[in-house]
């Protein structure tokens, strides 16, 4: 899709430009928001503008990361002229960084009267995009410029052309200054007219520069700068089928461009193939959304002259991930195989005696079972360690190469340690100045690698110039902090047969912190040393045997390297698994591999690889495993085990208890849901953190083997993820804990989710604790006093109850029979210090039927109502608002059978729902439901203003014991229908702002009820 200066036109053809927009999306849309996508193309085929926003919305809500959502959202809102259009585009551009997504951006930015806004943007494109071709694009930004007073505008394409544009250049273009990284280009051929821009092709050599500037009167033009490396900058990823070759290619500063792409023969240069990638690559879900990236293929018949190993290299002769690549090997290999087998049972007749030749050839991949773990040997070791060189292989990223460099520099902390630097052909030669003028400075050892060779190759170059010395390997995206080094090299040598040492990071698979599943952020430099101080008071000189090591930062002893050879560099390509298949290998040999928990080094993760992380990781996997028979199951079982789970432990507690530092804690025990509960228990932290303690929630959690665990969070939910223990078996150092975090005062919220032993835990800990009521789980395990029909069942007899949960089923995860229910919850309620209900309804239910007293306390702080009476919507229609997640409990089937007859009988009543259900599509059908999707609790006021509804309208059947929602509809100066039970009915009864209806009122007579006159003029009545 390409800009277009007409997008904001109503009478444009609405349909194609969101089409446009959706066939541009390189991932499919889930059911809901595909569901929504249809409803808003469907709403434009009647003109309808209104509409296809309403479904738009709804479908960023459901999925606010989809950025094809978020692009047709902006067109639309920029055609219904919103000026909120910005923020999707704003979104896309920034998560995309595509060239049209930008100038989108500008559009919406100067159609709402931000030119010089808009201009930056432009600015912003034109200076790492190559320009659009079409007319569109060039009219917008020649207008910006004469909007602005710039001379003009420009931009570099993959051609080698320099394309201008704007009234200044036209008029004087002899007098515009032309530089390539600060050296004036002294003579340009004349320019092309191409309508109102000129081309001019740069000199040779252009796309080795960083940088073109083009000047008028020292004045810049809008893009210039121009970032070349930025426009030429290739992405592509080649690997061998049972075909021959398969790969992509693209060049996201210009993704109309086809690249073009060269198969080339190691052994003999001169022989090569030329293929063009034209047609969109195949595997879109793969990409992020508005990528292009080119397919292209080489069957093994085009491959038959080209002696392998091939390198594959894109425009520019950029190396493609993946490369080289040696299509024959692997059935080379197995042809060496069956010929082998073939040699131990020839076909020769009769004969009685038959002399087997050996097996002379050797398998190219030979298999390794990862059950198949050498004995342990007394590894001769040096009476002292021996030296260490730091091995940084380097390809690109100026600022983190020198500051993972810096932060080594600093950090020194053995005798004789030298940092070697291995640069892998990198195109950035600002950082290879950088780096010759540290070697100039002997602070570094320099090689300069005249081609690129990947990652496995870089690191083993530095590897072999070490000199029988024991090396770190280490990332140049990494931050080490004081003392590393050594430690590394301690626990290297705390034995005899270990061979390598990893230490613990933000992005390290395994050996990942906090979480041990996901990449972290990274810390700075200064948070990289706490966290390895803290690590280091945590776990101290702790080891623990890992099955791999991993090579962002890995202390490799010089003897293993001898034992297992170097990283091998034919099957890894650019890099990802050679490590793992390094540490196999010694393993296989008698080496054992160790974390370091004690230890914490930064690492920024993944950056060389940027989208072809994917393809690199599948197919390096498949040959590890293939090289390592069961790899991938041995992994998973260690992370099952999960050996180094205290150690994170440890460190999430010393990190929380500094955190505290002298104060004390209050616990807060809850479920692991959402929702009101949820809500209320933060508030209530927030609450204890105003007042000068530590507020810590006490949640319920499962492992991988579906044991039930106990788990603490902060405020800041992701904080401390490994405060975890296994409940009933670490009650006792759970209680530890709490006591050393100076508990003194327990909330209990919610025991749904956690193992029964967490009543006498809360008793363990020695401090009094309160029961606070948000539902009736304490003696019904429907939890809603619902029977099968999601209505109120009337609070029977105990054997009824245990007839309804046996035919209907529990919700709080437990299996105990209602009896046995009430007996635990009236023996630990009786034992609280205090039971707090958020309304007399709730209490007077507990106490009934537990026996307990209980008091009152609101939730929320009530303020003076301000409700308006009711005017009718305009044209004689009149809508209600329903707020919130609406599940069954929640009155979905009431909503659903409400929608159904007001559709049926083609009613004036519309349903607009501030939230989300069970089953929007349900809803949708009708015609007469719009639904917004999630929302945060912040916009929750707004929206519900935004659907200038008559009245809310709580659909629950069952007695609530609190509603959040009920308070947003009336802050929203909302009045308010809901049955007559519960707390809601409670509120609007001593309050007013609202309407009160028999709870078992038929939909025909609900319908009556709403359209009645007697609703309007009226700011609440009791019916």
């Amino acid at each position: 899709m390409t800009a277009r200066s007409g997008i904001a036109d109503r009478q444009g053809n609405l349909r194609t430009i969101v089409e446009a927009i959706f066939a541009a999306k390189r991932n499919g849309f889930d059911r809901e928001s595909g569901f929504a996508t249809e409803k808003a193309l469907a709403a434009l085929d009647s003109s309808d503008v209104r509409s296809c926003l309403t479904y738009l919305e709804y479908a960023q809500r459901l999925a606010p990361s989809d950025t094809a959502i978020s692009f047709a959202l902006g067109e639309m809102r920029i055609v219904a002229g919103d000026p909120r259009a910005v923020e999707p585009l704003e979104l896309v551009a920034e998560r995309t960084g595509w060239r049209d997504a930008i100038v989108h951006l500008a559009i919406a930015r100067r159609h709402f009267g931000d030119s010089d806004g808009a201009a930056a943007e432009l600015h912003r494109t034109l200076a790492v995009n190559a320009p659009g071709t079409d007319g569109a694009f060039r009219t917008i930004a020649t207008g910006l410029a004469d909007e602005t007073g710039a001379p003009g505008w420009c931009g570099v394409d993959n051609s080698g052309y320099l394309t201008l544009g704007g009234g200044v250049v036209r008029a004087a273009w002899r007098d515009l200054a032309f530089a390539l990284d600060g050296e004036a280009i002294a003579k340009l051929a004349k320019p092309r007219a191409r309508g109102r821009v000129l081309r001019l092709a740069l000199p040779e050599g252009w796309n080795r520069a960083r940088h073109v500037t083009v000047t008028w009167r020292d004045r810049p033009l809008i893009g210039s700068p121009v970032q070349i490396q930025q426009v030429t900058r290739v992405e592509g990823f080649v690997a061998v089928t049972s075909q021959g070759l398969v790969g992509w290619c693209w060049l996201p500063g210009e993704r109309e461009f086809a690249p073009p792409v060269l198969v080339r023969s190691s052994a003999e240069p001169e022989r090569s193939l030329r293929l063009v990638a034209e047609a969109l690559y195949d595997g879109a879900g793969e990409f992020p959304d508005f990528a292009a990236p080119r397919g292209f293929t080489a069957h093994l018949d085009d491959l038959v002259d080209l002696p392998g190993p091939l390198e594959v290299r894109g425009p520019f002769g950029r190396v493609l991930y993946g490369s080289p690549v040696d299509p024959a090997a692997r059935i080379g290999s197995a042809e060496r195989a069956a010929a082998a087998v073939a040699t131990l049972y020839p076909a020769i007749g009769e004969a009685e005696e038959v002399v087997v030749p050996p097996m002379a050839v050797a398998l190219r991949e030979p298999s390794i079972p990862v059950e198949a773990v050498g004995r342990r040997r007394n590894h001769p070791k040096p009476a002292l360690p021996r030296p260490v060189d730091i091995v940084v292989p380097v390809y690109r990223g100026l600022g983190v190469t020198m500051a993972c460099i810096e932060s080594v520099v600093a950090a020194r902390s053995l005798p004789d340690e030298r940092i070697v630097v291995v640069v892998d052909a990198s195109p950035d030669t600002e950082l290879i100045a950088q780096l010759k003028t540290l070697a100039a400075q002997g602070i570094i050892k320099l090689s300069l690698q005249d081609r690129n060779r990947g990652f496995p190759a870089t690191a083993n170059i530095g590897m072999r110039m070490s000199e029988g010395r024991d090396v770190i390997l280490l990332n140049s995206d990494t931050l080490t902090p004081p003392g590393w080094a050594a430690r590394l090299q301690a626990a290297a040598y705390a034995a005899d047969d270990i061979g390598t040492a990893t230490p613990l990071s933000n992005d390290a698979t395994i050996f990942s912190y906090p979480a041990n599943d996901v990449a972290n952020p990274l810390p700075d430099l200064d948070e990289v040393r706490a966290l390895a101080t803290m690590a280091a008071e945590a776990n101290g000189d702790a080891i623990i045997d890992v099955p791999t090591g991993h090579g962002f930062c890995m202390y490799v002893r010089q003897e293993c390297l001898g034992d297992a050879g170097l990283l091998r560099e034919d099957v890894f390509g650019q890099g990802y698994g050679e490590e793992n298949d390094f540490c196999m290998r010694a393993r296989v040999l008698g080496w054992r591999h160790v974390a370091v928990p004690g230890l914490f080094v930064g690492h920024v993760g993944s950056q060389s690889f940027a989208a072809t992380k994917t393809h690199l990781i599948r197919r390096n996997l498949e040959i590890l495993n293939r090289l390592h028979v069961g790899y991938d199951r041995l992994i998973q079982d260690w992370l099952v085990e999960d050996p180094l789970a205290g150690y994170r432990r440890n460190l999430d507690g010393i990190r929380l208890r500094t955190e505290i530092g002298n104060r004390r804690s209050v616990v807060l025990v809850t479920h692991d849901r959402q929702g009101g509960v949820y809500r209320h228990v933060r508030e209530r932290m927030v609450r204890h953190e105003n007042a000068g303690d530590c507020a810590i929630m006490l949640r319920p959690d499962r492992d991988r083997a579906g044991s039930r665990l106990c788990r603490i969070e902060t405020l800041d939910a992701g904080a401390c993820p490994n405060l975890v223990f296994r409940l009933p078996d670490e009650s006792g150092l759970l209680v530890e804990f709490l006591r050393a975090i100076q508990a003194h005062y327990v909330e209990f919220h919610h025991f749904i989710g956690h193992h029964e032993s967490v009543f006498e835990l809360v008793g363990s800990v020695g401090q009094p604790y309160d029961v606070f009521i948000h539902d009736y789980s304490w003696f019904c395990p429907r939890v809603t006093l619902t029977g099968g029909d999601n209505r109120y069942c009337g609070e029977p007899a105990s054997d009824v109850c245990a007839t309804c949960v046996a035919d209907h089923g529990s919700n709080i995860d437990e299996a105990i029979e209602p009896e046995a229910l009430r007996a635990r919850s009236a023996a630990f309620l009786r034992g609280a210090r205090s039971v707090v209900a958020p309304s007399y309804d709730t209490a007077r239910r507990i106490g009934r039927q537990l026996d307990i007293p209980t008091l009152v306390g609101l939730w929320e702080t009530e303020s003076p109502l301000r409700i308006e009476p009711i005017v009718p919507t305009t044209g004689g229609r009149r809508k209600l608002c329903v707020v919130g997640a609406i599940g069954h409990e929640k009155g979905y089937d009431t909503l659903l059978e409400l929608a159904r007859h007001v559709s049926r009988y083609t009613l004036p009543l519309e349903i607009a729902i501030v939230g989300y259900t069970c089953d929007d599509a349900r809803l949708f059908a009708t015609g007469c439901v719009t639904i917004t999707g999630r929302y945060e609790e912040s916009e929750a006021v707004g929206l519900i203003r935004a659907q200038n509804a008559d009245f809310g309208f709580l659909p629950a059947l069952w007695p609530e014991t609190w509603s959040y929602t009920l308070s947003q509809m009336w802050e929203a100066n909302l009045p308010v229908i809901a049955y007559d039970i519960g707390a809601p009915a409670e509120r609007i009864q001593s309050r007013g702002g609202g309407f009160l209806i028999p709870l078992h009122l038929p939909v025909e007579k609900l319908v009556t009820f709403f359209l009645d006159g007697r609703l309007f003029g009226a700011a609440s009545l009791v019916a």
